[in-house]
């Protein structure tokens, strides 16, 4: 396989992944480096929370600040190629 297939090929698993959530089951996730302020971050048993800031952190990490529902901002860090599921809307 030649390098720019693998690229191609990353790229769809990537897109099309699924994480399993204790909970709520099989659920689509992004690359931590694709998150955008505003989405909203799916966590065993169907918690949530609101990506509120991203800051890059070296090469390979992130540092992901998020709401939860309980109204407390949590700091993560998070290396880039960390699969994290997300709910976004539709795009139709």
């Amino acid at each position: 396989m030649t390098d720019w297939a693998r690229v191609i090929e990353n790229k769809y698993n990537r897109e099309h992944s699924l994480v399993n959530l204790i909970g709520v089951g099989a659920h689509p996730a992004i690359a931590a480096s694709d998150l955008k302020i505003g989405d909203t971050i799916v966590y065993n048993y169907g918690s949530t929370g609101k990506v509120t800031a991203i800051e890059p952190t070296g090469r390979v990490s992130l540092n992901v600040t998020v709401l939860a529902r309980d109204g407390k901002e949590y700091t993560q860090r998070k290396r880039r190629d960390t699969l994290v599921p997300v709910d976004r809307p539709k795009r139709s």
